[in-house]
């Protein structure tokens, strides 16, 4: 049965964004990037009114770019400490066979 299908409609910096044929399980992440990026372009208006609203969008792109680039670092990196973990944790285990012979 195919998943169930919307169009939703996000206001994002002022702007009315509509999003037709969105999935439900979509639904709650872009409803959730929408209010986090209103609340770094709130944020950003109030600390820098005369900035123009490009260079808040470019700040909050900005900011959220870094977020995703750091996180994908950290799972690359986590990825690898389970690969090491798990070739010792094979040789320990091989070691311990070898030495029951």
């Amino acid at each position: 049965m195919a998943e169930k299908r919307i169009d939703i409609n996000l206001q994002i910096a002022g702007l009315l964004l509509p999003l037709k044929n969105t999935s439900l399980a979509e639904e709650g992440i872009f409803r959730e990037a929408a209010k986090g990026i209103n609340e770094r372009w709130n944020q950003w208006r109030r600390n820098y009114p005369k900035a123009s609203d490009l260079e808040a969008l470019a700040i909050v792109a900005l900011t959220y770019a870094k977020a995703y680039l750091t996180l994908k670092a950290n799972i690359s990196e986590t990825e690898q400490a389970l690969v090491d973990f798990e070739k010792k944790l094979d040789s320990m285990l091989n070691e311990g066979m070898s030495s029951q012979s």
